[in-house]
């Protein structure tokens, strides 16, 4: 093995840290991980500081080893393909949706059998479930979180960033313990499941950021004129057509607030940009004319795009929705859990769009949630049927009103 670090700073025992930065290294490395029972497993990503973001880092921790993988300096990571869908192999992370997004993105793994250690820690009715918050109250281990917004992407990587990184996965299999007992003494092993469950099914991310329109980069789109609004457009279109060619986060080039002071205040001249605060030098220097040619070539009104408008929900599925909401407070109160913890948002909404009728078309709607079906389906239906028998009666008030 190569890059071995030795010699850790945080509150456990010596160990090393390798670092797998050659592609002849990755199989026998593989091989070993097929034999483990579990994994706990992060990544390092390096969004704040690229446009098009990736994962820099893959850190692993199984059996008294602790190993980080560079897929900078990999041709591929397809060895670790088999070890990530297995079965058999529990992959324990801790707030592993971003993880799984970016790797399913990136590398095109699939995920099977996951234990995620913040998803238990909401069932368990943890009120501080940051890694950091966790190990110290369950441990009294003291995370140092000094990188947690470094550049991931810039190599060589040191020593002291390598300890840290492995730092979010030499205790996961110890907290994961832990909350695996305390799980199965409260009979809530099944829910937990069900979540992971979910978690593996996260969809593939995308490393290109959200559309750029106007609305999205000022904090009162409806104070701006038309005018301003088109102006706002052609710089959007300005910054992220630098971002993506220099592969820089956009806000590294200009800020949302910058942008939108220069759609208001529409300066004319290089020396009126010189005089403009939040412009740095190197924009100035690299961009400067071309951000006043699109202050002065302004888009056709036409071409402005504006929010997408929804139609507002009939009163029976906001009647739906509320009802919804009250009873998982309420539930939430009794388990001393968060409420989607009880009915996740996106359950909820199914329900509220599809408005079963009949308790088996309620079934049906939750077979991917067997745990809450179980427990919740007949006070959900009841809920439902309430609701109800409220909008008739609304609708029957309103008609003898009228």
């Amino acid at each position: 093995m190569v890059g071995i670090i030795r010699g850790m700073e945080l509150n456990f025992e010596d160990c090393s840290v390798e670092l797998i930065d050659r592609d002849e290294e990755l199989p026998s490395i593989a091989e070993w991980l097929g034999g483990s029972s579990s994994i706990a497993v992060d990544t390092e990503s390096n969004s704040l500081f690229a446009y098009f973001e990736k994962v820099c880092l893959v850190q692993l921790s199984a059996r008294g080893r602790n190993i980080l993988i560079d897929p900078l300096a990999l041709e591929s990571l397809e060895p670790l393909r088999a070890v990530f869908a297995s079965k058999t192999i529990e992959k324990i992370f801790h707030a592993g949706e971003y993880d799984i997004l970016c790797m399913k993105r990136d590398f095109g793994f699939e995920f099977a059998n996951v234990f995620d250690t913040m998803i238990a820690a909401r069932i368990l009715g943890r009120k501080e479930i940051g890694l950091g918050a966790l190990l110290g109250s369950e441990f009294g281990i003291r995370l140092d979180k000094k990188f947690q917004k470094a550049n991931w992407g810039k190599r060589p990587l040191s020593g002291e960033m390598m300890r840290y990184a492995a730092g979010d996965t030499i205790y996961l299999r110890r907290l994961r313990d832990r909350f695996s007992r305390e799980l199965s003494e409260r009979g809530l092993n099944a829910l937990a499941e069900e979540d992971f469950f979910h978690l593996c099914a996260t969809p593939c991310g995308s490393n290109r950021p959200a559309e750029a329109c106007w609305w999205r980069v000022t904090k009162t789109p409806q104070s701006l004129s038309k005018r301003e609004a088109i102006r706002l457009q052609a710089l959007v279109a300005w910054r992220e057509s630098i971002s993506e060619l220099e592969n820089r986060p956009t806000y590294r080039v200009v800020r949302n607030d910058v942008l939108t002071e220069l759609a208001l205040r529409c300066p004319r001249t290089m020396e009126d940009l010189r005089n403009f605060p939040g412009l740095s030098e190197r924009v100035l220097r690299k961009h400067g004319k071309s951000l006043l040619q699109n202050l002065r070539c302004l888009l056709d009104p036409a071409d402005l795009t504006f929010p997408a408008t929804h139609p507002l929900p009939s009163p029976s599925a906001m009647n739906r929705r509320q009802a919804l909401r009250d009873w998982r407070k309420e539930m939430a109160l009794k388990y001393d859990v968060p409420s989607d913890v009880i009915l996740p948002r996106e359950l909820l909404e199914r329900i509220v769009a599809r408005a079963p009728e009949t308790a088996a078309e309620l079934a049906a709607l939750m077979s991917d949630y067997p745990w809450r079906k179980e427990r919740f389906a007949a006070a959900i239906f009841a809920e439902l049927r309430n609701s109800v028998c409220c909008s008739e009666a609304a609708a029957v008030g309103n008609e003898v009103k009228a």
